[in-house]
């Protein structure tokens, strides 16, 4: 197939369901990816597409403990889509009627899977009041919690799946709303039916208050006293997920918090496009927040995540849990074949702007014997050109007003200047040692972060972003607090411009204190550019971003990846690839990767405002 969604290339169709189109695709960089497309029918109605986007920025907010992460959100001309990781295996419902119930380690990984998947859900302020033994995806490394779907009208059936395997709330099911609560009690039906085949059959709108409580034969010691409780009548009663993981944990002093009762989710206005914008701040854990309310697949419908055919390898696992391979063995067979490049302007060195939505916190839990383990981040520091024009001296890197910036350890041998006198002496511990994959969404104080050697300008994080300030004729890099050099990444920032004018954006494999590095910036004016920085001056190629804003916030995506004929380099913006390079004359093979601002020459400065960062591997 030709067919382009975005900046993803589709693969073949996966099927078709009451909401849209499911299709495997391929991104920018060849990885596979699950596309959903929506049903004209449901992008007319303006107030169903904000919903939309506002439940995928929530949803991209999630960390990727035991979870399927939502990807990207956008429009390609009038066509909404949403963008997950293609999983690998099969849905807990399919195992088990294929199968049989789950035992021993294996049921104990699934209930410990599930309720850390909860917790990162909840953690960002994202209750998703869909959770059934479908939206358990049974992969190579363990157990992962989908079900981050695409807003639809509200109905009878949005939240209901037929059969023994239904798991919905009876506060849901009666039209009260729903909260963590109602989570709870979804992931207490989940480990019924993988532990029995039987779902809480009682539930739904059909359960009366002081009802008969489920059948929890089959189910033993922590598990049955846990799921026992997850399934009462009252929302109140049932327990909070820390309070879960707690006790399967082994922990001696187990949590005796509840989880919340139930609250309507606030209503939305209507919004008739979907536009990138700085997201919401994230909720209490336990405060219900906007649900995530993906319809139950009608009879028919594609799952997002279908089970991979045999022999097709995931060319972008992730790595959130080790878990037996005893339970769900990954098929062998070869990789697939890569895809091809999509078309982009010829041009010569230039800068460009990537690409959206990605989110992914730091979570490291060890239980019973099972790693599940999210690395903290990795990133390298790139740095100044060698031949800026020198300034005032009171003009060099400092932080803006606002909390302390603390120093931490780069990759150059000498300190990078942080610039400022009292920033000079570490006032607090240095940042830990960070690797790829890395994320900073700046709601603490951007630790870590510094200052090329040769930059001139102010930086600091700030109320949750990165504001870079260069002044008159002056660059600023900012490098990432990472601790060694990074060769293949994908960086994806989200930035905007507070005022001024000049060039904005990040760069990778940053060497010789930042002299030498590659570059993918966008100007105040709208257009894009890549550059090979620290040789001999070329002529650089802007080409102009049709509808580009830099005042409203911009997705940056820029990819650098080594191959056999050089070194290969894009950039998207919005979601669309507009530029591509092949560096194949001395490429630079590893370095510091981090963001930048530069004024315009005879301009009074520019200052950039970047609401996170994130590169993976």
């Amino acid at each position: 197939m030709n067919t382009v969604i975005g900046p993803y290339r589709v693969v073949r169709r996966l099927g078709q369901g009451g909401t849209g189109e499911v299709f495997l695709a391929r991104d920018p960089e060849g990885r596979q990816v699950a596309v959903k497309v929506l049903h004209p029918r449901l992008t007319a109605d303006p107030a169903l597409l904000q919903r939309f986007r506002q439940e995928a920025e929530a949803a991209s907010r999630v960390a990727r403990s035991c979870t399927v992460p939502v990807l990207e959100a956008g429009l390609d001309g009038d066509r909404a889509y949403l963008v997950t990781e293609y999983v690998e295996g099969q849905d807990l419902r399919r195992r088990v009627e294929s199968h049989g119930p789950l035992t021993g380690s294996g049921l104990d990984a699934l209930a410990v899977s599930t309720a850390v998947a909860l917790q990162a859900i909840h953690a960002a302020g994202v209750v998703h009041l869909d959770l059934k033994p479908s939206a358990v995806l049974l992969g190579p490394l363990g157990p992962r919690v989908t079900g981050f779907g695409v807003a639809r009208p509200a109905g009878p059936s949005d939240r209901a799946e037929e059969g023994a395997s239904s798991c919905t709330a009876p506060e849901q099911a009666r039209g009260e709303g729903g909260g963590t609560a109602s989570d709870v009690f979804a992931w207490g039906g989940v480990v019924l039916y993988a532990a029995t085949g039987r779902g809480p059959s009682t539930g739904g709108a059909d359960r009366p208050a002081g009802h008969a409580f489920p059948d929890l034969t089959g189910l033993h010691g922590a598990l049955r006293d846990l799921a026992g409780r997850a399934l009462a009548e009252d929302p109140g009663s049932r327990p909070s997920v820390q309070d879960i993981l707690r006790t399967l944990t082994g922990a001696t002093d187990p949590a005796t918090s509840l989880a919340q009762p139930p609250t309507a989710p606030a209503p939305q206005p209507p919004n008739s496009a979907l536009t990138a914008q700085a997201p919401p701040a994230p909720q209490p854990p336990n405060v219900p927040a906007l649900p995530l309310n993906p319809p139950s697949p009608a009879p028919g419908e594609a799952d997002p995540h279908p089970v991979r055919p045999a022999g097709e390898a995931d060319p972008h696992p992730v790595r959130p849990a080790d878990l037996p391979a005893a339970v769900w063995p990954p098929p062998p067979g070869p990789a697939p074949a890569g895809g091809a490049d999509d078309p982009v302007p010829s041009a010569r060195w230039g800068r460009s702007i990537a690409v959206p939505i990605l989110a992914g916190v730091a979570i490291s839990l060890v239980i019973a014997g099972i790693a599940f383990f999210m690395p903290a981040g990795e990133d390298t520091a790139g740095r100044a050109p060698a031949a800026q024009q020198a300034t005032a001296a009171g003009d060099t890197a400092q932080p803006l007003p606002g909390p302390a910036t603390e120093p931490a350890a780069t990759l150059s041998p000498s300190p990078s200047a942080t610039s400022s006198p009292s920033s000079a002496e570490p006032t607090t511990e240095p940042a830990p040692a960070r690797t790829l994959p890395f994320r900073d969404d700046f709601s603490g104080a951007g630790r870590g972060w510094t200052a090329a050697a040769s930059g001139k300008g102010r930086h600091q994080a700030s109320r949750g972003a990165y504001r870079i300030t260069a002044g008159a004729d002056a660059y600023l890099p900012v490098i990432a607090p990472l601790t060694a050099p990074v060769k293949n990444t994908t960086i994806t920032a989200k930035v905007r411009v507070l005022r001024g004018k000049g060039d904005f954006g990040v760069f990778c494999r940053g060497l010789d204190e930042g002299a030498r590095r590659y570059e993918f910036s966008i100007t105040s004016s709208g257009d894009a550019s890549i550059v090979k920085s620290g040789e001999a001056p070329a002529s650089v190629k802007h080409v102009p971003v049709p509808g580009l804003r830099p005042a409203r916030l911009i997705v940056l995506q820029a990819a650098c990846r080594s191959g056999a004929t050089g070194t290969r380099l894009s950039l998207s913006v919005n979601g669309r690839k507009v530029l591509s390079r092949l560096d194949r004359k001395q490429p630079f093979a590893s370095g510091s990767i981090g963001m930048f601002a530069h004024a315009r020459d005879g301009g009074s400065g520019v200052d950039v405002s970047f609401n996170s960062f994130e590169a993976r591997p």
